[in-house]
């Protein structure tokens, strides 16, 4: 019960108090307070509960406010009393213990009384403390209201019934373009798309309502020119359906200006090229929804994306499910390609970092084709670049090999700049970028030798005229990273063409992978004998730190006995506080004192110490070019 917002002022009850002053009794003064006060309290409970309130609750320092709203005057009056507020105790005295002994009876030891009660006080103050911090019926804010999966956008606006989309779980495909989305085709023959009879798409629809509900690509219902909505008949097999579609079908006429009637429209069903605006839940930024071009695919029930866009959607293959909205006329579904569409979203609103990448195998696979000495032969060459270009119905320009006799051969970077030359608009002039790969220069230094200058080594990028001359490509180039290849040519040459590199490369790196393979074992990560020798002596001497880690954290002197260690720990341990400031600067302690040995240990097995080096071990091809994993954690 918020007795403040009630208006209560104390002006109700002045009569009470002048006329107990009369009486000149300053006990009797307080008592009426007190019981004025209680008969208040309950005529305001019984008045909600009757307005169906239920349980009254006193609002967190409400009645305090009251205590001190009553006039000062009053107690003026009554001989100097204190104001209500002095009934309530903000501080108690606690006496010293010398003073609350414990008392002996019949050769049992008793508790002060005074030490009972101080106690209690003690228990009920923190007993109050956890009830309102349990409390599960605060009033909310607007930000409370809105936010989280039990807000008000979430729980109350965001219904499931929901005409024209889809919803079911995502699976990867790294052949599909990354603006794509693969929607299967039960999914297809469900969602509809009102488009009008005109002479340019007249044949088609005809086809469409010949082939019904059943078969893709069909339609479900047609509209007349009085939009009059009419279900087609459903029937695969049945002769009587057949015919009834096929007249309407003929009966399919295009509007024209001699006659200023609406046109017919075929509810059709979703075809490839269609957008569709996906969106993955919770939508935390404006690339939470994005428009991708529909493919419908026959055998699945699930939703098909590539790995790219992941990142947008915070999305991973896990059990996500996402959702899918076809747009209902013609106007929305430019708006969704031009405006909303993948490409569009490659730069975050927040920072403008590029959001859509390669990950993981593709990264590893980028490495290992572009690595020098990488040379495919022809079948290899043309396989690779047909793969990439599976979509590409223009020319392609193949290079000149880079090697001639005895064979000819072309080498792995001659597949990315054949890519590269053959995205780029004719018209435009082609990339020149100088740059870093990820990969640093120290994991090319061969044992027994100097560390490689970074001038044309593989940890420098160098393209010219669109020819990748030096470099391998990693994370740095085609993840979603600042100032690599792929966001250049996104800044370059626009949205359209950076996706079809991005999906090319897509294509292109899942391809080689089933060409070259790539796996992970424990050869990758055995060491010499001499890098072993030196990690166990490392492993020894860390072992033997401890006691002086605890006279260091703890101030003591170094001399200390065991016996004085263990009590000064167990008193750290089962201190009042708990895990405190004791037991934070130990663990502070002894990581300091343990890191030297952990770099010892780095230094001495990796990378020179590994019997397999790189590029040749997979752990340090995934660590070191961004794909996977950290040297920390390795």
């Amino acid at each position: 019960l918020d007795i403040y917002k009630s208006g209560f002022d104390g002006q109700e009850y002045e009569e009470d108090v002048h006329s107990d002053y009369d009486e000149g009794s300053s006990h009797s003064l307080k008592s009426r307070l007190i019981n004025s006060l209680g008969v208040y309290l309950d005529k305001k409970a019984s008045t909600l509960d009757n307005v169906g309130y239920g349980n009254v609750e006193m609002a967190e320092g409400a009645l305090d406010m009251q205590m001190k709203a009553v006039q000062n005057g009053a107690c003026e009056k009554a001989g100097g009393l204190c104001p209500l507020d002095g009934l309530f105790c903000e501080l108690i005295m606690v006496p010293p213990t010398k003073f609350r002994p414990i008392r002996l009876f019949k050769g049992e030891k008793y508790e002060n009384p005074q030490s009972v009660n101080l106690r209690r006080v003690l228990e009920a103050t923190e007993t109050i403390k956890e009830l309102d911090k349990n409390d599960m019926n605060k009033v909310p804010g607007i930000k409370q209201i809105l936010e989280k999966k039990q807000g008000l956008f979430r729980m109350n606006m965001m219904g499931k019934r929901v005409n024209f989309a889809c919803r079911s779980v995502i699976t990867p495909d790294p052949y599909l373009d990354i603006d794509e989305i693969g929607v299967p085709e039960v999914f297809a023959k469900k969602l509809t798309f009102t488009e009008p009879v005109n002479l340019f798409n007249k044949e088609r629809l005809r086809k469409s309502v010949r082939n019904g509900p059943a078969f893709h690509p069909g339609a479900n219902y047609i509209m007349s020119s009085s939009n009059k909505k009419q279900m087609l008949p459903g029937s695969a097999y049945r002769d009587d359906d057949k015919r009834k579609r096929m007249a309407v079908a003929r009966s399919l006429e295009p509007a024209n200006t001699d006659k200023l009637r609406q046109p017919m429209k075929v509810l059709r069903h979703l075809c490839d090229g269609d957008m569709l605006l996906m969106n993955r839940q919770p939508s935390l930024h404006k690339p939470s929804i994005q428009g991708h071009r529909a493919r419908v695919i026959t055998g699945q029930r699930a939703l098909r994306m590539n790995y790219a866009p992941c990142k947008a959607y915070n999305a991973d293959f896990d059990g996500d499910e996402m959702n899918g909205h076809l747009v209902q006329s013609h106007i929305a579904q430019c708006e969704v390609a031009e405006l909303a569409n993948v490409g569009n979203n490659f730069l975050v609103p927040r920072d403008a970092t590029p959001l859509l990448g390669l990950i993981q195998d593709h990264v590893v696979s980028g490495v290992l084709l572009t690595i020098r000495g990488r040379f495919l032969s022809k079948e290899d060459f043309m396989h690779l670049v047909l793969s990439a270009f599976a979509e590409h119905t223009g020319r392609i320009d193949i290079p000149q090999p880079a090697m001639i006799k005895p064979v000819k051969m072309w080498s792995g970077k001659q597949v990315i700049s054949c890519i590269i030359k053959n995205c780029v608009p004719r018209d435009k002039p082609l990339i020149n970028l100088e740059s870093k790969a990820k990969t640093p220069l120290s994991c090319w230094k061969v044992p027994g030798f100097n560390t490689p200058q970074h001038n044309m080594s593989e940890s420098e990028v160098i393209f010219r005229q669109g020819e990748l001359l030096v470099g391998v490509l990693d994370k740095q180039h085609y993840g979603a990273t600042q100032y690599g290849l792929i966001h250049s040519c996104f800044e370059l040459y626009g949205h359209k063409v950076g996706v079809q590199i991005l999906s090319c490369l897509s294509r292109l790196f899942t391809t080689f992978l089933q060409l070259h393979g790539f796996t992970l074992g424990v050869a990758d990560i055995l060491v010499s004998k001499n890098a072993d020798k030196v990690r166990k002596q490392a492993v020894r001497e860390s072992r033997t730190i401890g006691d002086q880690v605890v006279c260091a954290a703890f101030g003591l002197d170094e001399n200390v006995s065991q016996a004085e260690i263990k009590r000064v720990l167990a008193s750290a341990y089962c201190s009042p506080q708990g895990e405190g400031q004791d037991i934070k600067m130990l663990d502070y302690t002894m990581k300091q004192a343990i890191s030297k040995y952990n770099d010892a240990i780095t230094r001495a097995c990796v990378p020179d110490g590994l019997i397999r080096q790189f590029p040749a071990n997979a752990l340090q091809v995934m660590i070191l070019s961004g794909a996977k994993g950290s040297a920390v954690n390795a």
